[in-house]
């Protein structure tokens, strides 16, 4: 198996042209050289804390001080993609739109020597040529160890893999799902996890697979596997289906409705069942009937025998524990531990 190899060449660009030429992802405008890609996560450096860093970054480039190098990738002759230094590339364009101080003063309020001081400081730049999709994701991840990356954050990074590429063409826009979920809106960066885990498990037709974990979806290689679009869609309308359903018989709030996107909470056991399952209309009705003792005035036990250690630890042994939880439950109202919490919930 042959290995791409990445080529890189060292440079030193002036902040004069870093700013002329760089393209904030919130602002529109005319298409400029260099741009942030999606993989990268967002603004990290608000409020106070974040105003000082910005001032600190324009401190050390009008004294002088070491910066650390810039990393991008080349698209095309004079095109960019920043991979690292996003920060130091966007607070130097910031100071020079005047959107805030240094020393009490904005760019444009500095003397004639300190702008050009600004603008013809030189910083260090490493471009990278000819690196692939997945090569690029893994710089993404490389360059930010140490850095407490969120699973969505790293997927998100590998949103040119088939499994994350699917998520996003098969979930962002399903509409009957985002209703019965109380409107919520799929395509939000920070559920991204919870979804792709939804799609491994539907994919691969296991729910034990279904898990926000990076690490357990990349291994043996589960994120380059092809991805079954139609079966996907065809658990995505079951799951669509059993929260319509119940909404039907049970109403409840959106912020109540919401609360059930985690997978963790009804879907991924849901899916245990209904994906073997020979009469998948009954599946539907049994959980329609637990998604209403959820939101009836006993829900503490049903909520106890529901419990499981989160979404990123499910395994199909979590997933068969609470399933014999739930079947306990519901046949005489004991949850591990023998206790009735029926009568104890009817006595309240």
């Amino acid at each position: 198996m042959s290995i791409n190899r990445i080529r890189i060449q060292e440079e030193r660009w002036f902040v004069a042209d870093i700013v002329a030429n760089y393209k904030p992802p919130t602002e529109d405008g005319e298409d400029k050289d260099i741009i942030v890609p999606g993989c990268q996560r967002e603004w990290a450096w608000k409020n106070r804390r974040g105003l000082h860093k910005m001032r600190q970054l324009i401190d050390s480039i009008m004294n002088g001080y070491p910066i650390p190098t810039c990393i991008l990738n080349r698209l095309r002759a004079r095109q960019y993609e920043v991979y690292d230094g996003r920060h130091r590339f966007e607070t130097a364009y910031r100071y020079a739109n005047d959107r805030f101080d240094w020393n009490g003063k904005k760019f444009s309020e500095l003397a004639d020597d300190e702008k050009q001081r600004f603008l013809n400081r030189e910083l260090p730049v490493t471009i990278m040529v000819g690196a692939t999709p997945e090569q690029l994701s893994d710089v993404f991840i490389r360059l930010n160890k140490g850095v407490p990356l969120k699973d969505c954050d790293l997927f998100w990074a590998m949103r040119a893999s088939p499994l994350v590429s699917a998520t996003e063409r098969l979930v962002f826009p399903h509409t009957r799902l985002s209703d019965s979920l109380g409107g919520v809106n799929l395509s939000l960066r920070t559920d991204l996890a919870n979804w792709v885990g939804l799609v491994m498990g539907l994919n691969t037709r296991n729910a034990g697979k279904i898990s926000t974990s990076h690490i357990r979806a990349s291994e043996n290689g589960g994120m380059y596997s092809d991805v079954d679009d139609g079966y996907v869609l065809y658990g995505l309308n079951a799951l669509a289906t059993l929260y319509e359903t119940a909404n039907d018989r049970y109403p409840a709030t959106n912020r109540v409705k919401a609360q059930f996107k985690k997978v963790g909470r009804i879907s991924a056991f849901f899916l245990a069942e209904w994906i073997p399952a020979d009469n998948k209309d009954l599946v539907i009705e049994k959980w329609v009937s637990i998604i209403g003792r959820l939101r009836g005035p006993n829900a503490s036990g049903m909520a106890m025998a529901l419990a499981s250690a989160g979404a990123q630890n499910l395994t199909a042994e979590r997933i068969t524990r609470v399933l014999e939880q739930v079947r306990t439950y519901l046949a005489d109202g004991v949850v591990p531990g023998g206790e009735s919490l029926d009568s104890d919930d009817d006595e309240e």
